[in-house]
């Protein structure tokens, strides 16, 4: 048990001038009285006064006493090198790493508990006789765990009545009298008032407590009723509470647990004590309780620097402190990064973000991996030991730990002070707590970081790839694509994607969604543009408005009056095909958390767009398709191309007829597709009975298909597409119970001596196909 420390404050009272008054008059008489017997009454007078004062300011100091203020932290026998040298007196701790070093996994933490049978009572439990005493049972010694105590120096209530369930059977087993018999024991233990007794010294009390002769009537009584073992898991019904008042409780007999409630006893008429103890008031407002911003469950970088801050205002509230800092090293660059620091002179900080590693207290501490304190500092030496404060601040002591990760030191914690000798060996220990609370808080933030990275990152590439699937054409508009992702998990003011133009020769805007006046199609400033150098090489730019010189991406482009400017590139392993920007104008700057969804979705968007130029590269060399087994329309044009070249110099007729399957609710692709496409391979095989093995049958596109007829006349092609058109009309299709027919629009156009190329050839026939699916059903011939 800790020293018990009196509060004289608390214990002088202004009742005791009376006492006081009484002993000077006492003394006075004495003194100036020449009767011996009225001198012998003032010194009775001053020493009844005497002892009345001394008897109240005991009574009163055994009811007000207080616990010393606890140490933040036990000592720790540290070995200490002590240096001095021009730069002042420092001392390095040696062997800090033994006990704050490595940070090990975290400990379970056992719940404290009390056990009120011991083990022993358990195992001998059907050895008990079947008469218990209370008295022959090692309460104090056995129902405490091991260095576990308890001290209560003041009641909070007593026990007035006590009524018992009148549901519960009634056993009278030996093992369940001795657990009654404990129950009675503890209703009947004297309230220890203004005493230092423990719950380690009921026995005595309860020994020693002789006034009341029925505790050795209950303890002897061998048929007294007992209770369930149910009814003793169940609490007692209390009911009276009276608080601060000092009650010796005795009961008059055993309980009775009989099947009927027992009245309530009457009060016990006691005198009222006086009031002992003074009640202060603070009203504070809620906010010092509650958090304003809720900053748990946001981003992880947030919640971090939350946590880092309350920490080092706790360092700075308990030890003499200007300045805590901590500081993360970053290897990679060769330097520290503040992530959190408290004072009460920020005025004195450089406002540097980041500080080199180099010959400084700091990267000394980072580098032996060992604590320093340093007193006596020399002002001349201040700025080359602490490089955190831009001017001279009078540091006179200094304090710096190093924060491990594993066996490796990644950071440090530091304080400062304006007073001289602030720190000790005891707040090294002191701080060593937070290091390991600092290490755990950094892996639990990357472990954090990770999570939720990889869980957005997931979110962004399962939108992206159903917004692309649940398009018909996302494959072939994959920047609108990436453009709607972003807007979906980004409230961005503008978004674009810019891609190249084959047809042009030229970068444009591809898809774009901006409050601005943006449009799709508009050519881009490639040279000395920001997502021009993203393109050129293949990196990540991100730009303040106020860093931004230049064209961002297109010439009459707004100015960026505030926010951020963010390129990134469409980039897949070997190659790069556009760039995404975003402009956020907003006050809230995007976290680098944000980037780096954006990067990854920019990753798999070139991927995707790899994968489209692939699938395009290897259909448009492949000869025939897969699906149709027709030829593929790069092949069908080549073919034409041949064709229309051996019919000018043979002077025979060319006629191409292209035809499409018309569309109606039954055979809707993209609610029906097993039906359109069974409806394409029927289509397919009755055209193919009115060819010829040399007449030519393929692609125009993914939905239009071509004939090319050699040596025929239009008029001759166009009765055969008569003949086609109809017998498809009359066929019935069933495809799982429902029954729908098909029609075609065909369209024909000949060769004519203006036909100097493909595309005219082609054009003519794709006119005559377009009157004929106005009418639908029907075979237009092109004149």
């Amino acid at each position: 048990m800790s020293k018990r420390k009196s509060n004289f404050k608390e214990i002088i009272s202004p009742i005791d001038v009376i006492p006081v008054i009484v002993v000077i008059i006492g003394l006075i008489i004495a003194v100036f009285f020449e009767d011996s017997a009225v001198r012998l009454i003032g010194v009775s007078v001053a020493v009844l006064g005497a002892v009345s004062l001394f008897m109240l300011i005991s009574q009163r100091n055994s009811d007000v006493v207080r616990n010393p203020f606890p140490k933040a932290s036990e000592g720790h026998d540290f070995e200490v090198t002590t240096t001095k040298d021009y730069t002042g007196t420092r001392r390095t701790v040696e062997n800090f790493e033994e006990s704050f070093g490595k940070d090990d996994e975290f400990p379970m933490t056992e719940k404290a508990f009390m056990n009120f049978e011991s083990e022993a009572d358990k195992t001998n439990e059907k050895a008990k006789p079947e008469n218990p005493k209370v008295a022959s049972k090692p309460y104090a010694a056995d129902t405490r765990a091991s260095g576990f105590s308890y001290n209560e120096s003041t009641s909070g209530m007593r026990i007035v009545g006590i009524t018992k369930r009148t549901h519960t059977a009634v056993s009278t087993t030996p093992e369940e009298m001795a657990k009654n018999t404990e129950l009675e024991e503890k209703i009947l233990i004297k309230d220890n008032i203004n005493s230092d007794n423990t719950y380690t010294n009921v026995v005595e009390d309860i020994e020693h407590h002789n006034d009341n002769e029925q505790i050795n009537q209950i303890v002897n009584e061998p048929e007294a009723p007992q209770t369930t073992n149910e009814e003793l898991n169940q609490p007692d019904e209390i009911h009276d509470i009276q608080e601060m008042e000092q009650i010796v409780e005795e009961l008059a007999g055993p309980l009775d647990t009989h099947e009927k409630v027992i009245e309530e006893q009457p009060e016990i008429p006691t005198k009222q004590e006086p009031k002992r103890f003074t009640e202060k008031k603070i009203d504070l407002p809620i906010s010092v309780f509650t958090e304003i911003d809720q900053i748990l469950g946001d981003e992880p970088r947030k919640e971090f620097e939350y946590f880092l801050s309350r920490i080092l205002i706790i360092i700075r509230s308990i030890t003499d402190s200007r300045t805590a800092l901590f500081l993360l090293a970053d290897y990679d660059n060769n330097e520290f990064i503040i992530e959190a620091f408290a004072t009460n002179k920020p005025e004195l900080l450089s406002g540097k973000k980041r500080i080199p590693i180099s010959s400084d207290i700091l990267s000394q501490i980072l580098e032996n991996a060992k604590p320093e304190i340093l007193t006596d500092i020399n002002p001349s030496a201040e700025l080359d030991l602490i490089p955190y404060y831009n001017q001279y601040s009078h540091t006179m002591s200094f304090v710096g730990v190093p924060v491990f990760w594993g066996e490796h030191p990644v950071g440090v914690l530091c304080a400062d002070s304006s007073s001289n000798d602030a720190y000790s060996s005891s707040t090294v220990a002191f701080l060593g707590h937070f290091t390991k609370l600092i290490s755990a808080l950094v892996k639990s933030y990357t472990q954090k970081y990770d999570l939720l990275q990889a869980s957005k990152t997931l979110e962004a590439v399962n939108l992206f790839n159903y917004i692309a699937t649940s398009s018909k054409d996302g494959t072939e508009n994959l920047a609108e694509t990436i453009v709607d992702s972003v807007s979906r998990l980004f409230d961005y003011q503008t978004t674009g994607v810019i891609g190249f133009n084959s047809e042009k020769q030229i970068w444009e805007l591809k898809a774009v969604k901006s409050a601005f006046n943006y449009s799709a199609g508009q050519e881009i400033t490639f040279e000395d543009s920001i997502v021009g150098n993203t393109i050129t090489t293949c990196k990540t730019f991100r730009l303040s408005a106020k860093e931004i010189r230049g064209v961002r991406h297109t010439k009459f482009e707004p100015k960026l009056e505030s926010g951020e400017f963010i390129s990134i590139p469409l980039r897949s392993a070997t190659g790069v095909y556009g760039a995404m920007f975003v402009e956020n104008v907003s006050s809230n700057n995007l976290s680098d958390f944000d980037v780096t969804i954006l990067e990854i979705l920019g990753i798999h968007a070139g991927n995707a767009i790899e994968r489209m130029h692939l699938m395009e590269s290897l259909n448009s060399s492949q000869l025939l398709n897969n699906d149709s087994g027709l030829l593929n329309p790069t092949a069908f044009y080549k073919r034409i191309e041949e064709e229309m070249d051996r019919s000018r110099d043979m002077h025979n007729d060319l006629t191409l007829c292209i035809f499409r399957i018309d569309r109606y609710a039954a055979l809707d692709p993209e609610k029906h597709w097993d039906r359109y496409e069974f409806a394409q391979m029927m289509v397919i095989e009755k055209v193919k009975k009115y060819l010829k093995n040399y007449e030519k049958f393929g692609h125009i596109d993914e939905s239009t298909y071509g004939v090319l007829f050699v040596a025929k006349e239009s008029n001759q092609v166009k009765l055969i597409a008569e003949r086609a058109r109809a017998e498809i009309a009359n066929t019935v299709l069933n495809v799982d119970g429902s029954k729908f027919s098909v029609t075609l629009s065909i369209g024909i156009a000949g060769l004519s001596n203006s036909d100097h190329d493909i595309s005219s050839f082609i054009n003519n026939a794709g006119s005559a196909l377009n009157k004929a699916l106005e009418r639908t059903n029907n075979v237009h011939l092109f004149y």
